[in-house]
């Protein structure tokens, strides 16, 4: 598979949807078939992006995204990346329509489905880093907009880094904790 890759010249000058029809084409198995049905309410400012209410590990908080922000970056987003689960590409691909004509007064919060959240989730530190977040510490009971990053336990064993990745409210309150780990592929 990874032949393909190596006759192009550049993987920089290869399209995004070349990937993706190799992908489907050559290893079918690879992507699933599943189907997407865009949500049929409308999308108001506020999305929950995280939080005890999906029952994500990690959180001891609820952190909400600002759409009103996220259209240039969706857009683009949907453009630019590829997932090899079909729904989620579909939901990724719908998103920016969905968002465009939200009502930026509306402050209810939209639950969002199991895949926006598939795309978006992995995304949520850099929506912190731009600003355009607010985080509810269920500890001091108050918003903040702001976090402190802390990464600590750092051990590389052979090929594998490990480390945990922690988020404190501006009071010190924990909101976010969760291992991470990297495996190095190298040739």
């Amino acid at each position: 598979m990874f032949n393909f890759f190596k006759r192009k010249k550049s993987l920089a000058g290869m399209k995004t949807h070349e990937i993706a029809d190799f992908l489907k084409n050559q290893h079918p198995n690879l992507v699933t078939n599943d189907t997407y049905t865009p949500p049929t309410q409308r999308c108001n400012r506020w999305i929950l992006l995280c939080g005890p209410v999906y029952k994500d590990k990690g959180f001891r908080s609820t952190l909400f995204a600002d759409v009103t922000k996220m259209y240039d970056w969706a857009n683009d987003h949907a453009k630019r990346t590829w997932s090899s689960r079909s729904a989620q590409q579909e939901a990724k691909e719908y998103f920016p329509e969905w968002i465009v004509d939200v009502d930026p007064n509306n402050d209810d919060i939209t639950l969002l489905d199991e895949n926006q959240r598939g795309f978006l989730q992995d995304y949520k530190l850099d929506f912190v880093c731009k600003g355009w977040v607010r985080i509810w510490c269920h500890d001091c009971q108050k918003f903040h907009s702001e976090i402190t990053k802390n990464d600590h336990d750092h051990e590389k064993i052979g090929k594998t880094s490990r480390w945990v990745e922690e988020w404190h409210c501006p009071e010190g309150h924990l909101l976010y904790s969760e291992p991470q780990e990297i495996r190095w592929i190298i040739r």
